[in-house]
């Protein structure tokens, strides 16, 4: 994807996330061309976002002021493998629980469903620049999630009647995981 396709693509799922789903569902673009034409460059965006962030802004938490290029590094790192490997692993428990609830068990698809939801987050990725702003990507990813649940029907067959429940799985699965990828990578590079 081209830039211009990138923004015409975001624009679509953050405004008409119904309507982009209805062209989404009959593309053919593998993970490669999705890793790379989308989640990567969007990704790359919030990481280096992130490392100016920390870098020239830097943050207050409880145990003192963390600022300076290693901590903007680090966290631009982390920033970019969390976004790519939690992009992967959702997309594999969505298509790991598929078939339980009558849904295609396709990782393609699901790989699909998972970047493109993650659109609101990694647009709001750029506020990484100022990193006091960090509840702005919370409710960037709040609203990913909605895009995941209106996304479940047209990318992958889930039932309208096991539509919630489904979700509820995935969720609660991929939070479990997306949360204990960043803290073993904290633990072992910070």
């Amino acid at each position: 994807m081209d830039l211009k396709s990138i923004f015409v693509r975001v624009k679509g799922i953050i405004v008409a996330p119904v309507n982009e789903w209805v062209a989404i569902v009959n593309e053919e673009k593998s993970q490669k061309k999705l890793l790379l034409g989308y989640l990567l460059p969007l990704a790359l965006v919030a990481a280096v976002a992130t490392f100016i962030g920390y870098t020239l802004v830097g943050e207050d938490n409880p145990l003192g002021r963390i600022i300076g290029p290693m901590w903007g590094l680090k966290y631009a790192i982390l920033e970019l493998v969390n976004l790519v490997l939690g992009a992967y692993l959702c997309a594999f428990i969505v298509a790991f629980f598929a078939p339980g609830f009558g849904a295609v068990k396709n990782f393609g698809k699901a790989f699909s469903l998972v970047v493109y939801s993650y659109t609101p987050m990694l647009a709001a990725g750029i506020l990484n620049i100022f990193p006091f702003l960090g509840f702005v990507t919370l409710l960037a990813g709040i609203y990913s999630l909605y895009i995941l649940y209106i996304g479940l029907k047209p990318m992958i067959g889930v039932p309208n009647e096991k539509t919630t429940t489904f979700f509820i799985i995935v969720l609660v699965t991929a939070v479990v995981i997306n949360s204990v990828v960043p803290m073993v990578f904290m633990k072992l590079f910070f």
